[in-house]
């Protein structure tokens, strides 16, 4: 029996494309070339008032449609001043004649295979260039809702959660920290319903004995936020940071210092699961918690106080918790962490490495520390990753060139001052990776988180 392919679509109408249908969609004729909108820049659109002191929930429901019906509009304009220039700005369309040609063979011969996609294409993106979407078989990502964190001044005093669509539209501020607080490290429930995050103050400090030397620490409370209500309401108080749901959304993982520990939504069961050391020296400390799709599981960065070297460690829920129950699983060597994360089904695992400070790529590997591949390679040698995560819908295999779907990450240098980071969409397939730019940001974009978003969510 022949393989079927997986269906495509055009990215602006939906038509479902025939194995033909390699150049115009028949329904709308948006070229095949292009394969998605072009994502539009969010730096000038308004941000929400914040709510005052007393208000309750971040904003009156008659507020928040408006602004909802004005950022669709908005955004709507943009999408058909894009269709109409589309060939202005598309990198191939205005280069060399000879380069024209060899792509459409290329395209011609992958349509009348019906393949739809594969080769070694790439549209690495960055700032000051176009990016374009995948044309392969499987069709960009449209579940779910990506959440980020975004700084509101240039200085990185201010910072607050938002949300938007997969394609980079509808952003929408969903948080709205008080004087001398920010928000970071944004998590989705498992049903879509609520954030959990952490809010820190910027002029408060804390002793963390823990450390050596008695570092200090800024207060920093753990959050959850219920997107259908606008209620926000404090899980842990003191200091902790990089919240992740459990798979049941019960409960929580976060970071204390040097160590993981979970609780309960409701501040009860609160107890250490990492790093344990009892009469003995502190060798380690442990960031970026999060579950493995069963919940058995967790994956987190570790950091070695001996030289500064972090590795990406897996360690079951059931073992006692000292550091030797933890398996490595990237060397030391390669700096790897930023918030590793399960892929939706457990076969691999997502993370960022580091060359001595320089720069980073974007890896993955199975959770018991084999297939260890690098899944970006970008140029200059001056990009930086801070955050990625899968989409819900992401087709992972066992083996790498059989997977395929989108994940989001932030990274240096985009659009913002100073080429601060922006949030990026890629897509994966048979070792094809094209990078869209979703955001564009005049501050900084970072910590992308990509969760479901269910219509039971959204009423």
């Amino acid at each position: 029996m022949a393989e079927q392919t997986p269906p495509r679509y055009c990215s602006v109408c939906r038509y479902e494309l025939k194995p033909e249908d390699y150049l115009f969609c028949p329904k709308c004729g948006t070229p095949l070339i292009l394969a998605a909108q072009v994502p539009t820049p969010e730096a000038d659109r308004a941000v929400p008032v914040p709510p005052q002191p007393g208000s309750g929930s971040p904003g009156e429901p008659t507020q928040e449609q408006a602004a909802q019906e004005q950022a669709a509009q908005e955004q709507a304009a943009q999408e058909r001043a894009a269709q109409r220039g589309w060939w202005r700005r598309h990198p191939i369309l205005t280069g060399s004649l000879g380069f024209i040609v060899v792509l459409f063979v290329f395209i011609s011969v992958v349509g009348s295979l019906g393949d739809g996609g594969g080769g070694e294409n790439s549209a690495k993106g960055g700032a000051g260039g176009e990016h374009n979407k995948s044309t392969g078989g499987g069709s960009a990502s449209t579940d779910g809702l990506i959440v980020f964190r975004r700084y509101l001044d240039l200085e990185g005093t201010k910072s607050a959660i938002f949300t938007m669509h997969p394609n980079g539209s509808h952003i929408r501020q969903i948080t709205h920290p008080p004087k001398g607080w920010i928000d970071g490290s944004p998590a989705w429930s498992p049903d879509g319903k609520r954030v959990a995050f952490y809010r820190q103050a910027t002029d408060k400090r804390r002793r963390c004995p823990q450390y050596p030397g008695g570092t200090c620490r800024r207060t920093s409370r753990i959050m959850v936020l219920n997107l259908q209500t606008g209620d926000e309401h404090q899980v842990v108080g003191g200091v902790g940071f990089d919240p992740a749901f459990s798979p049941d959304g019960h409960s929580l993982a976060f970071r204390r210092p040097a160590r993981i520990e979970i609780v309960g939504l409701d501040g009860s069961g609160r107890h250490q699961v990492t790093n344990k050391h009892p009469n003995r020296p502190l060798d380690f400390s442990d960031f970026g918690p999060a579950f493995s799709p069963d919940g058995k599981k967790l994956v987190f960065e570790r950091t070695r106080f001996e030289d500064d070297q972090t590795a990406v460690f897996v360690q079951s829920l059931e073992s006692s918790g000292w550091p030797e129950d933890a398996r490595q699983i990237t060397p030391w060597n390669m700096n790897c962490g930023d918030g590793p994360e399960f892929s939706p089904t457990g076969v691999w695992v997502l993370f960022r490495c580091d060359d001595e400070g320089r720069y980073s790529d974007l890896y993955w590997v199975h959770p018991n520390g084999t297939g260890l591949e690098q899944l970006t390679n970008d140029q200059p040698d001056d990009v930086d990753y801070v955050g990625s995560s899968f989409s819900p819908e992401f087709q992972d295999m066992h083996d790498p060139a059989e997977g395929w779907g989108d994940i989001v990450a932030a990274r240096y240098p985009a659009y913002g001052d100073e080429g601060n980071s922006d949030v990026f969409g890629m897509h994966i397939e048979h070792g094809v990776q094209v990078t869209v730019n979703l955001t564009n940001s005049n501050t900084l974009d970072d910590e992308p988180s990509w969760g479901t978003y269910p219509p039971s969510a959204r009423q």
